[in-house]
């Protein structure tokens, strides 16, 4: 399978990017297609053995529009574009339709009218054309008919010479103000930064590059791996990579959300994106343009904003039957004012008739959703939360149940040796040197413990002959003809390790806040490691904020019931469970949601998938590396715990705001048709209206900006 994304040029109301959706879906080779109509985005998921790039976007431009391989540049240049002629066209129609108001000669009306209609106006027929191609009917079409209908009315009855039936100053003035009610919130969406665009622009085109010709700038996309890079005060970082010379100050907030400096020195990671605020150093590139962080985030953001739940999905489908009821609803007005009301009177009829087509808006329906949760993915994104689709937005504000992994999420995950027990004519040197050869290539925090403790550079490890990872319980390598077994109480248990000896290494941890490893030469214990790691500071924070907000919580480890009890005891959590393998984890997940719970899973990515995966909602906590989780539906990019609650937050707020916007935008429309079916509301007030209900839901997102934590 492989994953496309597009900027979709052309779609013009929700009725369009939602037939546009369907028509993809239905393609051959196609799994899944996901389109945001305010980010302009199409996200698609196919079977490169049964379709091409080239079949989708020949689809998409039979059906009228045209896809652009997404670079995330597209969007700002369409949209000042897009006001540019917006606004141009507004202003035109503005000054061609005031002498209609006025009692000039009839042919000059109808020259002007015409201008305004089909050359001002040529969007809608346009618009419209390509919904009819795909099989929808949309907000343009609507425009079009009805103003239309009003200009051939008024035409018929200036070339009978019947001057007190032409009304070709109401079709004007609907162009007018729906043109213009489009200028006002393509105004209002600028203002509001795209999330992907405040990213990309963090992105540097160039950097300053050593070689042998000295400093040299280049393009980011002509340095390759392993180039030496100089950054000076002030300048945004260009890749991902290690600083070999210098020290700085490096404001990391894109990654984080903090605002204050991190302070970094040879031998620390650097990323792409964030600016060296103080000092000059250079740094050796790990990274190309498509690998680093910045561009992984970029990614993620842009699927989780083309990413649709549930509510957008169920307003999507009302959306594609809004207009064809509205344009019966029309009809159905005409006809009782024409026949039994008002017989004598066509142009009541004709009016009321554009009246109920023009006030109705389908797109405030169509964007209230995707607009909010766009919003709110972007304040998380601001501070450093990567929420990876729109339905985890939903499942976030209903959460009743967090669960936290202890190693790595509620404590620092940087385990540190402070004992070690030989046993059976063993050594501290050949015990250290075993573990450290089987450790060599685990990225378990443990691991990272005993190849620290071991001094030598990783690489001068010896390799083991072959090696063995048991998730949750330990190590099985061959080391010279000889199988070293390192690992947990169970699993040397597990391997014939003596009782006598265990039980030793069992009484040397009692009554301390110590994890063990517990090393076997040929099933023969070779003595013990214990290692002890901290409390992260954040996690008192995070458990209290849960507390606050009535959110039951727990912790889950594989870690020895005293350190479990430790930990739990000081950090106020009541229930915890002690020595729970990855699968166990997930057991006890799954059973609290079938208890009626929507659960969260905190964990650290490591050995956390499976209960990542059961969870409702997994947040994957961790470094600036781990955003490629792909068990974690959330993830915190600086580790901080305390923004488990944060997120959920959001995720209220987020469903707060798009609630708000269905329920305005229902009932803007069946008040505002109501009012127009009965006569009371004019075509030229209906087009104000109807602009000024989207205005509405967009400046209500917008609200969540301003929401604080």
């Amino acid at each position: 399978m492989k994953t496309v994304s597009y900027f979709i040029e052309g779609m013009s109301c929700a009725a369009c990017s939602i037939r546009l959706e369907s028509v993809l879906s239905e393609a051959d080779g196609v799994k899944s297609v996901n389109i945001s109509l305010t980010e302009n985005n199409a996200i698609i998921i196919f079977d490169e053995t049964v379709t091409s790039e080239t079949e989708l976007k020949n689809i998409i431009s039979n059906i009228g529009y045209k896809a652009i391989d997404n670079t995330y540049d597209s969007d700002s240049a369409d949209r000042k574009q897009k006001i540019k002629t917006l606004f141009s066209k507004a202003f035109l129609s503005f000054i061609l339709t005031l002498p209609l108001t006025t009692d000039v000669s009839v042919y000059l009306k109808i020259i002007l009218a015409s201008v305004v209609q089909f050359y001002i106006g040529k969007v809608f027929y346009s618009d419209a054309l390509k919904g009819l191609r795909s099989k929808a009917i949309n907000m343009s079409f609507m425009v079009a008919l009805s103003t239309t209908c009003a200009y051939l009315y008024s035409l018929y009855w200036a070339l009978k010479g019947d001057l007190s039936h032409i009304y070709f100053d109401s079709s004007a003035i609907v162009i007018t103000m729906v043109l213009t009610g489009r200028l006002i919130e393509a105004k209002v969406n600028e203002g509001s930064q795209s999330v992907l665009e405040a990213l990309l622009k963090r992105a540097p085109k160039t950097a300053c590059r050593i070689d042998e010709n000295g400093e040299n700038i280049v393009a980011v996309e002509d340095i390759i791996l392993r180039d030496i890079l100089i950054v000076k005060s002030g300048e945004k970082i260009p890749l991902d990579g290690i600083i070999v010379s210098g020290d700085a100050c490096v404001d990391e907030s894109m990654l984080s959300g903090e605002s204050l400096p991190v302070e970094k020195e040879v031998g620390d990671k650097v990323f792409s994106g964030t600016i060296n605020t103080q000092g000059v150093f250079h740094m050796e590139v790990t990274s190309t343009t498509d690998d680093t962080i910045l561009s992984e985030i970029i990614s993620a953001v842009s699927l989780s904003l083309s990413d649709k739940g549930e509510i957008q999905r169920i307003t999507d489908r009302i959306v594609g039957y809004f207009c064809p009821a509205v344009i019966l609803i029309a009809v159905i007005t005409a006809i009782i004012w024409y026949v039994w009301i008002d017989p004598k009177n066509p142009y009541l009829a004709l009016n009321n008739f554009m009246s109920v087509i023009v006030v109705a808006c389908p797109c405030a329906l169509g964007i209230a959703a995707p607009i909010s949760i766009s919003a709110g993915i972007g304040l998380a994104a601001k501070r450093g939360i990567i929420i990876k689709g729109g339905q985890h937005i939903e499942k976030l504000s209903q959460i009743t149940s967090v669960a936290f992994d202890k190693t790595g999420t509620l404590t620092n995950g940087k385990f540190e040796i402070t004992d070690i027990l030989v046993m059976n004519d063993s050594s501290p040197e050949e015990l250290i040197l075993n573990a450290a050869i089987a450790e060599k290539h685990s990225c378990h925090p443990l691991a990272e413990a005993v190849i620290r403790y071991f001094g030598e550079d990783p690489d001068k490890i010896p390799e083991p002959d072959s090696v063995t990872t048991v998730t949750g319980k330990g190590i099985i390598a061959k080391i010279k003809s000889n199988e070293i077994v390192i690992g947990n109480p169970n699993f040397a248990r597990e391997h014939g390790a003596d009782k006598e000896d265990l039980e030793k290494i069992l009484s040397h941890l009692s009554n301390e806040i110590k994890t063990s490893l517990i090393i076997l030469k040929n099933n023969i214990i070779q003595g013990a490691i214990f290692c002890q790691d901290s409390i992260r500071k954040e996690s008192y924070s995070a458990i209290e904020l849960l507390e606050s907000m009535g959110i039951e919580f727990y912790m889950l480890t594989g870690d020895n019931e005293i350190v479990a009890e430790a930990i739990s005891k000081e950090l106020g959590i009541k229930e915890y469970y002690a020595g729970v393998l990855p699968q166990g984890k997930a057991e006890i997940v799954k059973k609290k949601s079938h208890d009626g719970h929507l659960s969260a899973m905190v964990g650290d990515g490591i050995n956390d998938a499976i209960p990542l995966s059961e969870a409702d909602i997994g947040f994957g906590i961790g470094g600036h590396t781990d955003i490629a989780c792909e068990a974690a539906d959330i993830i915190i990019m600086d580790g901080d715990v305390s923004k488990v609650p944060a997120c959920i937050s959001i995720g209220k707020a987020t469903t707060k705001n798009v609630y708000q916007n269905l329920f305005f935008s229902c009932i803007y429309n069946v008040v505002a048709i109501g009012i127009a079916a009965c006569g009371l509301l004019n075509p030229a007030v209906a087009a104000i209206s109807m602009s000024l209900s989207s205005i509405s839901v967009v400046s209500n997102a917008k609200r969540m900006e301003r929401f604080k934590l």
